[in-house]
């Protein structure tokens, strides 16, 4: 199975799911591109702790997912240009 991508709503916030043939992902651009689930999908298992709510993620933000950040020295001179 190829992989795909696509927007998704998740709790009432745009989001984009990406699936392949082994896990499902969804990113959560406007909550500081937040990892917010991984699954597996032939274990059927939660890699991520997921809120059940969209109060319950406000209410505690740090607890659910992982920012997707830039990994530290892959940047060509340590720097990049975002938006100009």
């Amino acid at each position: 199975m190829n992989p795909t991508i696509e927007e998704r709503s998740y709790l009432d916030t745009s989001g984009l799911a990406f699936s392949n043939s082994f896990y499902d992902a969804v990113i959560l651009p406007e909550q500081g591109s937040n990892l917010i689930q991984l699954r597996h999908k032939i274990r059927n298992v939660r890699i991520l702790r997921e809120p059940r709510s969209s109060e319950e993620l406000e209410a505690k933000r740090f607890e659910f997912g992982t920012p997707v950040l830039f990994f530290p020295n892959r940047i060509e001179d340590g720097s990049f240009v975002f938006e100009g």
